[in-house]
């Protein structure tokens, strides 16, 4: 796909599609759909992030008609594709074709994968926060489990299951080496492994002021 300058923003095969409209599936916004300009007509639909076409499907139109070339619109909830119809292409529109299309068919056997952000390898304060991040390309990540150990020798300690991509670790043992870990869980059941050793590290500061003065909103009491 290109944009209005002609640059291209994202890359789409379509296996031998030569229509020049495509539409994307609100209820899967990775998921576009074009019209096959052939005889017979057909539906082709791909995965952007995947950059593939994952199925065709053929479908019949009144004789004597043809879609309209950039005329077609998909339905909210993502099951119906309108296409325009014409009887010879110098005349205005006449039919409007209904196809069902979706949603698509969204399988994911495979899973994410997390990273925790590297940390500097000596902190100022006994406190620091701690950020990750994950991808997952089919039902999206769920949650991440994140774990600590104190020391190389020590035992992996569960520190948080969250949504969220990121929390301030607090309470270090000043002078101490922190390592920490983490694995997410898509929206399928699909659990990533933890890794077989840390991700990140730091030793704790010594200085175990200043927390809720630098970085939590002060709360004020009449």
């Amino acid at each position: 796909m290109v944009d209005q300058d002609l640059n291209r923003i994202c890359k789409i095969q379509l296996l031998g599609c030569q229509a020049l409209a495509a539409v994307f599936n609100p209820v899967a916004p990775k998921y576009v759909y074009a019209v096959e300009g052939r005889v017979p007509y057909s539906i082709e639909e791909a995965r952007l992030d995947l950059m593939r076409q994952t199925r065709s499907f053929s479908y019949d139109i009144p004789n004597g008609y043809y879609p309209a070339p950039n005329a077609m619109v998909i339905a909210d909830d993502g099951e119906w594709l309108f296409a325009l119809l014409v009887q010879t292409w110098n005349e205005p529109p006449s039919k409007l074709l209904a196809i069902k299309v979706g949603p698509p068919e969204i399988t994911d056997a495979i899973p994410p994968s997390s990273t925790i952000t590297a940390l500097p390898l000596t902190q100022m304060h006994n406190w620091w926060f701690v950020s990750w991040s994950g991808a997952d390309d089919a039902s999206g990540i769920d949650y991440y489990e994140i774990q600590y150990r104190l020391g190389q020798e020590g035992n992996w300690i569960n520190w948080l299951t969250t949504s969220g991509e990121g929390s301030f670790f607090t309470n270090a043992i000043p002078g101490q080496t922190y390592y920490f870990r983490g694995h997410a869980v898509d929206k399928a059941g699909n659990v990533e492994l933890y890794p077989s050793d840390f991700e990140t590290y730091t030793t704790a500061g010594y200085d175990t002021g200043g927390l809720s003065q630098t970085y939590l909103p002060l709360i004020v009491k009449d």
